[in-house]
């Protein structure tokens, strides 16, 4: 109980300078923190969707992809995991393999639009630009005056009319 009791308290302390070393932007540090809570508490999928999410803002997205994976296998009901693996994803060039961890965090919290906007994206990028318009379509009925959301949609129509017209 006394070792626990101390590797609690010392994970505690890695916890406070891995959120430290993110307020102050230093994800590298972040990083290095949170993998000593880590060795502390080994296979927290909550922690490790931290250690991703500080590669994923340091543009390590391979690194973030694998940590990502690995906290979903552990909590596949991750919001944050499921966003962020999807975002990596897409800004890797991996489309299809987006599509699943977006539909999953939509599916989690329909209040962020950043998973409407890249699943949208993630479609329409695929040539599927029909299912990427459903996207637009339901985020305007959540978010009416959100001006991405209308951005979107509005490029997304006029790619459509562009491909139909050229179609005639």
């Amino acid at each position: 109980a006394a070792a626990q009791t101390r590797d609690e308290t010392a994970a505690e302390k890695h916890f406070g300078a891995a959120r430290q070393a993110e307020s102050a932007g230093d994800m590298a540090r972040a990083v290095a923190e949170y993998q000593e809570v880590l060795k502390l508490m080994p296979g927290v999928p909550e922690v490790q969707t931290n250690v991703g999410l500080a590669y994923y803002v340091m543009g390590k997205d391979q690194e973030a992809i694998a940590v990502f994976q690995q906290a979903l296998k552990s909590n596949p009901d991750l919001l944050a995991a499921n966003l962020f693996l999807g975002m990596a994803y897409l800004r890797t060039n991996h489309y299809a393999e987006s599509v699943e961890p977006l539909k999953k965090a939509i599916a989690l919290n329909e209040k962020d639009t950043r998973a409407f906007l890249n699943l949208s994206l993630s479609y329409s990028e695929l040539g599927q630009e029909v299912e990427a318009a459903k996207v637009l379509e339901r985020a305007r009925e959540l978010f009416p005056d959100d001006i991405e959301v209308l951005y979107n949609l509005g490029r997304l129509y006029t790619k459509l009319m562009t491909n139909t017209y050229k179609r005639m």
